[in-house]
């Protein structure tokens, strides 16, 4: 009977074990049919690194609107599927926008890394609009009708952040007018003149709570931006002198997407089983499942500059470090539960404030 029990212990750890390295992520296999709940998950052995970064393709702006949008979102960037957050690169020409619309998928962060934009949503009671500049970010709401229109003197260059990994866009215009609905309905239905929806028809038918600086701050959590309340979803900005890093640590509360503005960084994260690491360069992404450990190293020459976003207003950070050495768990003890050496963490604990 003893012997019984302890195989039915050991048969479900394993279990328990196996499942958590499943339920660590799921890449996305392309390959096979898409369904409400997703594509399903690669095989774990021919998962590599590079299923969890993504490079921003250049992306054209020959059209009325003059923007450009290089989504990763789980059809281009398989490493997001299951974990609930995905990105875009927007790029407005001098006197271009993003016409009104929604992401039923998904509530969205935007963040101006270049020129300056005029960006708003719009609800039936109150309309919310700021003009952004580099550093700042604005956040819209899932369903809610929202634009941007380049008001610079340049081209505007934007990350968009959701809260979905296929958030989904739906341009207003283009549902409008860019169907077979004959232009009376669409008249009758939007208060539209005839002449007007005629008009658009030929022309598309072939195709503060809410507002925060990251000048002022380097992260955007709920604390730092009360409108993100409920949304799920956050930003942070970071930048690491040559050789600085972040240490091991965790986000027990979401998944981040960590997207490189500036330098060179080496990112990675660990499950049970394997070490995925790469070398982002600017304009490249890399994705860390929630709860798992994972660190950043600027290993370039330079300034490293990094913006993080999260599929949660508050994803709360655990770093390794802290949680080990800033206690007053006796050094014995702490020794014993980690294989580290005695002094080792003498020493830790005193540079991280702890005792015993």
């Amino acid at each position: 009977m003893k012997n019984t029990i302890l195989i039915l212990f050991f048969s479900a750890l394993i279990s328990f074990s196996e499942a958590s390295n499943v339920n660590d992520f799921c890449v996305a296999d392309l390959k096979g049919p898409d369904s409400p709940s997703g594509y399903q998950c690669k095989t774990p052995d021919t998962v590599t690194a590079d299923d969890f970064v993504y490079t921003f393709p250049t992306a054209n702006s020959s059209n009325p609107y003059k923007v450009a949008f290089s989504p990763a979102s789980v059809t281009e960037f398989p490493g997001v599927n299951g974990l609930g957050i995905s990105s875009t690169l927007v790029v407005i020409e001098k006197g271009g926008f993003v016409p009104m619309h929604t992401h039923p998928g998904g509530t969205e962060l935007i963040y101006v890394v270049e020129g300056e934009l005029i960006a708003g949503f719009v609800t039936p009671g109150k309309d919310y609009m700021k003009t952004l500049k580099p550093g700042d970010i604005m956040v819209f709401p899932i369903g809610q009708l929202h634009f941007q229109v380049n008001s610079g003197k340049g081209k505007a260059i934007a990350f968009a952040a959701y809260s979905s990994a296929n958030p989904r866009l739906q341009l207003l215009p283009d549902l409008l007018f860019a169907n077979k609905i004959p232009t009376n309905l669409v008249s009758l239905i939007t208060l539209l003149d005839p002449a007007q929806v005629s008009k658009l028809k030929a022309r598309l038918v072939t195709t503060n709570d809410f507002v925060s600086s990251f000048r002022n701050s380097q992260s955007a959590f709920v604390k730092d931006m009360p409108g993100l309340n409920g949304l799920g979803i956050s930003v942070e900005r970071t930048t690491l002198s040559p050789r600085g890093s972040i240490p091991m640590h965790t986000h027990a509360g979401a998944s981040e997407i960590l997207i490189a503005v500036e330098g060179e960084i080496t990112a990675g994260f660990i499950t049970t089983e394997e070490a995925y690491v790469k070398v982002l360069n600017a304009g490249e992404v890399m994705v860390f499942p929630q709860g798992l450990l994972h660190f950043v190293v600027n290993s370039g020459k330079g300034n490293a500059t990094i913006i993080a976003t999260f599929n949660s207003a508050n994803p709360t950070f655990q770093y390794l470090p802290n949680q080990l050495f800033g206690n007053n768990i006796p050094s014995d003890l702490i020794a014993l539960t980690t294989d580290l050496d005695l002094p080792q963490v003498k020493k830790l604990k005193v540079r991280f404030g702890g005792s015993g």
